[in-house]
């Protein structure tokens, strides 16, 4: 059934949206440039404790940094400036996303590798993944097991891998 929106909640995002508009411009490439080589070294492939804690506190700066700048508003239409601002925004929301499931994984898998924690789970019906969503401004996770559909663990669609 559909739901009129909340008054407050979109004066909220509209106001938030707008902000930069009220502050001094400022070069947002610096601030993307150090958001890439921050997550890469410190939350890329090879990630443990002390990187994942760097990385955090790196976010924190950066959109300290990011929220005292601002976009030129003499002209809203087309403003690729405040689209990137806004990007920006969302970059370092989903990178905060990112370091607090890999700090609550306390295990290697795949692509998820954790120097500190270099041990895989061999129980395969023990797998899970995380879930992460923003409640109340702040990352909040969950685990969910994992459903194989298609494939056991172990199992192969190629003929040469069941030989």
């Amino acid at each position: 059934a559909f739901e009129e929106p909340d008054p407050a909640a979109l004066e909220a995002a509209m106001a938030a949206a707008l902000a930069p508009f009220g502050r001094r411009p400022a070069p947002l490439s610096p601030i993307r440039d150090t958001l890439h080589t921050l997550m890469w070294e410190k939350a890329g492939i090879l990630r443990d404790a002390a990187g994942l804690a760097e990385a955090a506190r790196g976010l924190d700066a950066l959109e300290a940094e990011l929220d005292a700048a601002g976009v030129d508003g003499s002209d809203r239409a087309f403003n690729l400036t405040w689209h990137d601002w806004l990007n920006l925004k969302s970059l370092i929301l989903v990178s905060r996303s990112i370091v607090a499931a890999a700090e609550a994984r306390q295990e290697s898998r795949g692509a998820h590798w954790r120097e500190d924690f270099p041990q895989t789970r061999p129980d395969k019906d023990g797998l899970s993944y995380t879930v992460t969503t923003l409640r109340d401004g702040r990352i909040a996770l969950d685990w969910r097991p994992v459903r194989f559909t298609r494939l056991q663990p172990g199992e192969s669609l190629l003929p040469q891998a069941a030989e």
